[in-house]
This record gives structure tokens, C-alpha cells and sequence, in this order.
């Protein structure tokens, strides 16, 4: 809960990011915000040797979707 409230608290400083660099943050927001989603779904996933991970095609789609202007 405090990394989701500290993600949506930080996203105003966006516009803060030079231009060029905003489809890369946005990006990169998003794949961090689906592995949120994920740990939220199942929270034993925080504790335990093995990292919580996005497979590589869901972080590409991701990433799409958010260059794209979806989330």
C-alpha cells in the first residue's frame, strides 16, 4: 500500500522530465506500477528468497501500451 500511494504521489513530478525523456519514463513507471499489481494479487510474494518478477513479453507489452497513451 505505501509503494502504490508513493507511486501515485510522485506521478505529478512527470512533467518535470525533459520531454525527450518522458515515453522512456512512462514506460518504465508502468512496468514497475504492473509489479505492484502483482505483489498486490498475492502479497506472500514480498517475503521468500525468489524475486517477484515480470516475464519480458509482459514488460514489453507494458511498455507499448504506455507509448502508446494506455495504461
Amino acid at each position: 500500500a505505501e509503494a502504490s500511494a508513493q507511486y501515485e504521489y510522485s506521478s505529478p513530478l512527470d512533467a518535470m522530465i525533459d520531454p525527450s525523456c518522458r515515453r522512456t519514463l512512462s514506460a518504465m513507471t508502468g512496468i514497475y506500477h504492473a509489479l505492484l499489481e502483482r505483489l498486490a494479487e498475492d502479497p506472500r510474494r514480498c517475503v521468500g528468497v525468489r524475486a517477484t518478477r515480470l516475464s519480458t513479453l509482459t514488460k514489453i507489452r507494458v511498455a507499448l501500451r504506455r507509448q502508446r497513451g494506455r495504461s
